[in-house]
């Protein structure tokens, strides 16, 4: 939630500024941006009575947590640029994730995979075309599986406050905005391996 607020705590004068900005380079969409901000402020508000997070603030609750055994917060902590993980402990929380069936972890492995300073043997979960996923692959298999991507979600409301605001959920908004249209069918082909896979792992 720190993280989710973290630009926001900055200046919500500044916030709301930047918004109105991307409000008025795309007209069409004004209407989406207006609602994402509306739940950014009613959100982040309620955090801390709207006091400033400090990045540090963010940092240390994922480190807290990941010592705690939360495994999205492990995930996070091994995504960061300083992250010294050896492609064992990587490929353990790719294992993890999928034994988890929590989406929003698979959602994040996405960055840890593209940040990770080492190749990383999938195993069991590579790549059936002995290639690596695409972050948008792990992404999109994550909303599917059943995290919060669609219409009013955090993870619109993020691509709003970051100037792309014209999609109703996640996955229109990477296709839409990301994908060239020739590789659209290799994404798909990705994301349905990953959910396969999902779908085979015991609970």
């Amino acid at each position: 939630m720190y993280e989710r607020c973290f630009i926001y705590s900055q200046s919500s004068k500044n916030f709301a500024a930047m918004v109105a900005l991307f409000a008025k380079a795309d007209p069409e969409n004004a209407w989406r941006y207006s609602a994402s901000s509306k739940r950014y402020s009613h959100y982040c508000d309620s955090i801390d009575n709207g006091k400033q997070i400090p990045l540090e603030a963010i940092q240390l609750w994922y480190a807290e947590a990941a010592k705690r055994g939360d495994l999205i917060a492990q995930i996070k902590v091994a995504s960061k640029p300083d992250s010294q993980l050896n492609e064992a402990a990587y490929s353990a929380l790719v294992a993890k994730a999928f034994e988890s069936k929590d989406p929003d972890a698979i959602f994040a492995l996405g960055d840890m995979l593209t940040l990770a300073k080492t190749s990383v043997d999938l195993g069991d979960y590579a790549h059936p075309a002995g290639g690596d996923y695409s972050e948008h692959a792990w992404e999109l298999a994550a909303c599917r599986a059943g995290a919060e991507c669609g219409p009013g979600s955090f993870r619109i409301d993020s691509g709003c406050m970051s100037g792309i605001c014209n999609a109703s959920n996640y996955e229109s908004l990477i296709k839409k905005n990301f994908i060239p249209p020739a590789q659209l069918k290799f994404l798909e082909r990705d994301v349905e391996h990953i959910n396969s896979l999902l779908d085979q792992r015991p609970r």
